[in-house]
């Protein structure tokens, strides 16, 4: 798009304006001006930019790539259900493709609409969408929410190899726990072979994952080590052997485990975090424990659960105002009910009861069986 470059290069607004002006007045139905507008719009104002393209698609309706555009725009801002609305418009347009079907039936899971998505998983499949495995996990999951569990591995069983495939079978090995047993669903994942180490490590973890389901947390923790020598080499697999550690009480298994999955992956924040979090959690090493988050959030600035963490330490250091300034930047990306129980516990020592209250009690009502936060709501209430 020569006049996006040209005009994106000079950064100069006011020749911006100009050029748009003048292009306006030649034709002011060319699509290609007024993409390029909302995306200068758009640097200034996301909600701007929304406006600017219902304006425009009021006077020309069959706009098509402007209302993709203008979808793409409410997908961004998870306004969903605007957005199905605006796909649905262009599914059968000119800019119709299994991509554009594809993503409308994405939208409609999010939306929790599965026979809608249904509908358009299909006609994304019928118009040869390159990644058909991707699909057929999808309809499995929708069978699934049906209660349809030979529907739901019968897609499964398409997908034999690609990257798909370990997904497919670790998916099939989830169905079969849920409805023949647990044991069953262990077997499952003890047929194949001649597969990759990141292949064996995902099957291996999904094992461990349905024994830690079934209460069975000295299986699972005699599996990881039995099979350490196997993983020796992997960062992944001792993360999961120190987290299952910590759950068994062994604390100093657990510090050993992370700092060979740091010394293994040097940029893994997960480790750094889950170390610098153990300490603070136990109110301990609390310096080292706040280098060790700052290190994670250096390397993961966006992630909410070292977000999490990092006010969690400040708390312990006493730092209140800083822990919820932490805290309540976690809490805005994800409402989760560990971060809803360290919110509230540093507002409660903020004096701000109610709020902490309210935070509580909401987070109570979508999640009432989460133990950390129930035994944070027990000790002030």
């Amino acid at each position: 798009m020569q006049l996006h470059m040209q005009l994106t290069f000079a950064n100069n607004k006011k020749l911006t304006n100009s050029e748009l002006a003048k292009v306006k007045k030649i034709d002011p139905k060319w699509q290609t001006a007024v993409l390029f507008e909302g995306y200068i719009i758009g640097l200034e104002s996301q909600e701007k930019a929304t406006n600017f393209y219902v304006s425009y698609l009021k006077q020309y309706p069959d706009a098509s790539e402007v209302r993709l555009e203008y979808a793409k725009l409410l997908t961004n801002q998870k306004k969903y259900n605007l957005a199905k609305d605006e796909f649905l418009k262009i599914v059968n347009s000119s800019l119709a493709s299994a991509e554009i079907s594809f993503t409308v039936s994405l939208l409609a899971i999010e939306l929790g609409d599965y026979d809608l998505a249904e509908k358009f998983l299909m006609q994304s499949l019928e118009r040869g969408y390159p990644q058909p495995e991707q699909i057929y996990i999808y309809l499995a999951r929708i069978e699934d929410t049906r209660g349809n569990y030979n529907e739901a591995l019968a897609w499964l069983n398409k997908i034999n190899s690609g990257p798909s495939f370990i997904e497919s079978k670790i998916l099939t090995a989830e169905l079969i726990a849920k409805y023949e047993g647990n044991d069953q669903a262990l077997e499952s994942l003890d047929q194949y072979n001649n597969l990759t180490p990141e292949a064996k490590l995902e099957l291996f973890r999904a094992k461990v994952s349905i024994l830690y389901s079934d209460n069975k947390e000295t299986e699972a923790y005699d599996l990881m080590k039995k099979e350490e020598e196997n993983f020796k080499n992997s960062a992944e697999f001792k993360y999961d052997y120190a987290m299952l550690a910590e759950r068994m009480g062994n604390t100093v298994l657990m510090e050993q485990l992370l700092r060979e999955a740091i010394k293994i992956k040097p940029d893994y924040a997960v480790a750094y975090n889950a170390l610098g979090y153990s300490f603070a959690d136990r109110n301990i090493k609390l310096d080292e424990a706040k280098i060790n988050i700052e290190i994670a959030l250096s390397l993961e600035p966006r992630n909410h659960y070292i977000m999490d963490s990092m006010g969690w330490v400040q708390y312990r250091l006493g730092n209140i105002d800083v822990a919820l300034d932490f805290l309540r930047k976690a809490y805005e990306i994800k409402k989760d009910p560990e971060i809803s129980a360290h919110l509230g516990e540093v507002l409660w020592h903020a004096n701000k009861t109610d709020e902490a209250q309210k935070i509580w009690d909401e987070s109570l009502q979508q999640y009432p069986d989460n133990k950390i936060l129930l035994k944070t709501v027990k000790k002030y209430r």
